[in-house]
Formats: structure tokens, C-alpha cells, sequence
């Protein structure tokens, strides 16, 4: 199954996220509430039966870091994987996101060949089939989106197929420090 590490953001920021204004609808689709997280590491196929064995690396991880971390959003949204997924870029995870990264890739390769590295974002959408002109991309990024909360843990997260796309489920969440 696919997993991946992520942490949530909070009620607060979740409802700064949602009072964005992401037009023009038609040619975006929009990531459910749900489902808005900032990964710190993208883990690919990984065999179930390896999850206790990952949970043990998670928690090792975890304990070395502080038992709270400041994450902040924004100022604005941006595009990333050449302008087909608007998100909101995430800073002060870079630690955890490297703890993360020591801890699992000695049990999980890197699933996409060797490019392992965190760049910190909330995925809010994604383009459809159709195209947004030039001047939506850049209303879009004009969004001013500020926000900031507390990381307290980290989840290992399985993402399964489902008739209304991918669905997630938290394998385990590791609290962080000791």
C-alpha cells in the first residue's frame, strides 16, 4: 500500500484555508479539508507487514526532536510540479521532515529514485484538463494566505483507492520528543 509521513494542520488554519477564494472552479480541483496536510516524507509501496518496523523508526525519530515545533504558512500560495498543483508553501519542518528521512530511508528506499529532500507544502488544488490563462495563475498567487500552529506529532499514513479518490487512514501517530 502507498504511505507517507505527514503532520495536520490545526482547526485554526484550517479555516484560513478554506475561506481562500480558489477560482476560476472549473478548470481546479480542490483537495478535500480532510485530506490538507504537509508531507514529510512520500514513503511509495510499502509492504504492510513493514509497518511496525517503520512506527519503531518513527518513534526514535520523534524523541529526538523538541517536543513542539512552529510550522508557518504562506504569505501566499504558489505553484509547484510546473504550475499544475496550487499550494501553500510550509516552513519549519525542514527538521523533522531530515529526522523523518534518517529514520525511514534505511528501511524504505527512496520510491522516487535518489531525489529525496523535503520541500515544505500544503497541496490546496490541482489543475483539471482545463486551462487556466496566464492572468488566473496569477490571481491565484496574489491569494495573500498566512497561518502558523504547533506540531506536536507526526502521523505514518496509509493512502488508499476509493471510489471518491484517495483516502487516507493514520496508521500511527507519534508523538513527538520524549
Amino acid at each position: 500500500m502507498r504511505m507517507f509521513v505527514a503532520v495536520w494542520p490545526d482547526a485554526a488554519t484550517c479555516g484560513v484555508l478554506a475561506d481562500l477564494r480558489l477560482e476560476p472552479a472549473g478548470a481546479l480541483r480542490l483537495v478535500r479539508p480532510s485530506q490538507w496536510h504537509v508531507t514529510l516524507r512520500f514513503l511509495g509501496e510499502v509492504d504492510e507487514g513493514l509497518t511496525p518496523v517503520l512506527v519503531e523508526a518513527l518513534v526514535a525519530a520523534a524523541r529526538r526532536l523538541p517536543d513542539s515545533i512552529p510550522c508557518h504558512l504562506g504569505p501566499g500560495l504558489a505553484w509547484f510540479g510546473g504550475d499544475r498543483v496550487l499550494q501553500v508553501p510550509v516552513g519549519g519542518l525542514e527538521g523533522a521532515a531530515a529526522a523523518v528521512g534518517a529514520a525511514t530511508l534505511p528501511l524504505v528506499p527512496d520510491p522516487v529514485g535518489g531525489r529525496f529532500g523535503f520541500s515544505g507544502h500544503l497541496t490546496l488544488a490541482r489543475t483539471t484538463r482545463q486551462s487556466l490563462t496566464p492572468p488566473e495563475r496569477t490571481a491565484l498567487t496574489a491569494l495573500a494566505c498566512t497561518a502558523s500552529f504547533e506540531v506536536d506529532s507526526f502521523d505514518l499514513v496509509a493512502s488508499r483507492p476509493s471510489e471518491h479518490g484517495r483516502r487516507y487512514e493514520t496508521l500511527a501517530r507519534v508523538p513527538l520528543g520524549a
